[in-house]
Protein backbone atom coordinates (compact mmCIF):
# COMPACT_ATOMS: atom_id res chain seq x y z
CA UNK A 1 0.00 0.00 0.00
CA UNK A 2 0.99 3.47 -0.59
CA UNK A 3 2.79 5.69 2.16
CA UNK A 4 3.31 2.59 4.09
CA UNK A 5 6.97 1.31 4.63
CA UNK A 6 8.55 -2.15 5.84
CA UNK A 7 11.46 -3.19 6.65
CA UNK A 8 13.72 -6.54 4.86
CA UNK A 9 16.48 -7.52 6.94
CA UNK A 10 19.15 -9.59 5.18
CA UNK A 11 22.78 -9.65 4.40
CA UNK A 12 24.83 -7.62 2.70
CA UNK A 13 25.22 -9.79 0.02
CA UNK A 14 21.01 -9.57 -0.61
CA UNK A 15 20.01 -6.41 0.02
CA UNK A 16 23.21 -4.38 -2.00
CA UNK A 17 21.73 -2.46 -4.95
CA UNK A 18 24.67 -2.10 -7.19
CA UNK A 19 26.33 -5.72 -8.70
CA UNK A 20 30.13 -4.71 -7.03
CA UNK A 21 29.85 -6.99 -4.29
CA UNK A 22 28.37 -10.34 -6.62
CA UNK A 23 28.94 -9.36 -10.12
CA UNK A 24 25.59 -10.29 -10.65
CA UNK A 25 22.07 -8.51 -9.84
CA UNK A 26 20.64 -9.69 -6.46
CA UNK A 27 17.34 -8.75 -4.51
CA UNK A 28 18.23 -5.44 -3.69
CA UNK A 29 19.08 -4.66 -7.47
CA UNK A 30 15.75 -5.78 -8.47
CA UNK A 31 13.86 -3.92 -4.89
CA UNK A 32 15.79 -0.60 -6.24
CA UNK A 33 14.74 -1.00 -10.07
CA UNK A 34 11.08 -1.51 -8.77
CA UNK A 35 11.21 1.33 -5.77
CA UNK A 36 13.89 3.56 -6.93
CA UNK A 37 14.90 6.29 -4.07
CA UNK A 38 11.92 4.56 -1.59
CA UNK A 39 14.85 2.15 -0.65
CA UNK A 40 17.07 2.25 0.96
CA UNK A 41 19.79 0.18 1.47
CA UNK A 42 21.62 -0.06 4.97
CA UNK A 43 24.41 -2.85 5.01
CA UNK A 44 26.77 -3.54 7.70
CA UNK A 45 30.89 -3.85 8.41
CA UNK A 46 32.84 -4.52 11.00
CA UNK A 47 36.61 -4.65 10.94
CA UNK A 48 37.77 -7.63 13.76
CA UNK A 49 36.27 -9.90 15.77
CA UNK A 50 35.18 -13.31 15.99
CA UNK A 51 32.13 -15.28 14.62
CA UNK A 52 30.42 -18.53 15.39
CA UNK A 53 29.58 -20.65 11.76
CA UNK A 54 27.27 -23.49 12.13
CA UNK A 55 29.59 -26.78 11.29
CA UNK A 56 27.29 -29.49 10.71
CA UNK A 57 25.44 -29.57 14.12
CA UNK A 58 28.04 -27.40 16.11
CA UNK A 59 29.21 -24.11 16.31
CA UNK A 60 32.34 -23.76 14.76
CA UNK A 61 34.18 -20.27 16.14
CA UNK A 62 36.48 -18.46 13.32
CA UNK A 63 38.07 -15.31 14.31
CA UNK A 64 39.06 -12.43 11.42
CA UNK A 65 40.91 -9.13 10.82
CA UNK A 66 40.23 -6.70 7.53
CA UNK A 67 43.04 -5.89 5.60
CA UNK A 68 44.65 -2.72 5.85
CA UNK A 69 43.14 -1.25 2.33
CA UNK A 70 39.66 -1.65 2.90
CA UNK A 71 37.02 0.43 4.17
CA UNK A 72 37.02 -1.76 7.26
CA UNK A 73 39.87 0.10 8.16
CA UNK A 74 39.45 3.29 7.47
CA UNK A 75 36.38 3.13 9.54
CA UNK A 76 37.89 1.39 12.27
CA UNK A 77 40.68 4.20 12.44
CA UNK A 78 38.10 6.62 13.68
CA UNK A 79 37.96 7.05 17.34
CA UNK A 80 33.88 6.10 17.60
CA UNK A 81 33.73 1.53 18.03
CA UNK A 82 30.33 2.37 16.33
CA UNK A 83 28.64 4.47 14.10
CA UNK A 84 26.33 4.85 11.32
CA UNK A 85 27.59 6.53 8.22
CA UNK A 86 25.59 7.74 5.27
CA UNK A 87 26.52 8.11 2.02
CA UNK A 88 25.28 11.29 -0.24
CA UNK A 89 25.72 9.19 -3.50
CA UNK A 90 27.37 9.69 -6.82
CA UNK A 91 29.32 13.20 -5.33
CA UNK A 92 30.08 11.21 -1.86
CA UNK A 93 34.40 11.46 -1.19
CA UNK A 94 34.07 8.00 -1.32
CA UNK A 95 31.74 7.37 -3.72
CA UNK A 96 34.07 6.46 -6.99
CA UNK A 97 35.87 3.88 -4.89
CA UNK A 98 35.83 0.26 -4.97
CA UNK A 99 37.01 -0.58 -2.01
CA UNK A 100 36.52 -3.88 0.91
CA UNK A 101 34.16 -4.36 3.67
CA UNK A 102 34.01 -7.13 5.98
CA UNK A 103 31.44 -9.77 5.03
CA UNK A 104 31.10 -13.05 7.19
CA UNK A 105 28.91 -15.45 5.20
CA UNK A 106 26.85 -18.71 6.63
CA UNK A 107 29.72 -21.06 5.84
CA UNK A 108 32.83 -20.02 6.64
CA UNK A 109 35.37 -19.09 3.69
CA UNK A 110 38.76 -17.52 3.76
CA UNK A 111 37.39 -14.88 1.50
CA UNK A 112 35.73 -12.58 4.08
CA UNK A 113 35.57 -8.72 2.33
CA UNK A 114 34.13 -7.89 -1.21
CA UNK A 115 33.94 -4.32 -2.54
CA UNK A 116 31.60 -2.01 -2.52
CA UNK A 117 30.75 1.39 -3.45
CA UNK A 118 29.05 3.71 -1.28
CA UNK A 119 26.11 5.64 -2.47
CA UNK A 120 25.76 2.51 -5.26
CA UNK A 121 25.86 -0.43 -3.37
CA UNK A 122 24.19 0.82 0.12
CA UNK A 123 22.65 4.23 0.96
CA UNK A 124 23.80 4.01 4.42
CA UNK A 125 26.18 1.99 6.47
CA UNK A 126 26.38 0.74 10.30
CA UNK A 127 30.23 0.01 11.56
CA UNK A 128 31.01 -2.09 14.74
CA UNK A 129 34.94 -2.03 14.91
CA UNK A 130 34.90 -5.29 17.16
CA UNK A 131 32.19 -8.03 16.37
CA UNK A 132 31.25 -10.68 19.28
CA UNK A 133 29.92 -14.13 18.10
CA UNK A 134 26.76 -14.53 18.48
CA UNK A 135 25.85 -18.18 20.71
CA UNK A 136 23.61 -20.83 20.91
CA UNK A 137 20.65 -20.27 22.77
CA UNK A 138 19.71 -23.82 25.09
Amino acid sequence: ERGKKIMIWAHNLHIAKGTTLTAYKGMGWYINEKAGAAYYALGFDTFSGEANVLDGDQFQPYSFKAGPNSYSALFASVQYPSFFISFSGKDDPLAPAALDITIIKANWTDETALPIIPGIDFDGLVFIRKTTPSIKLE
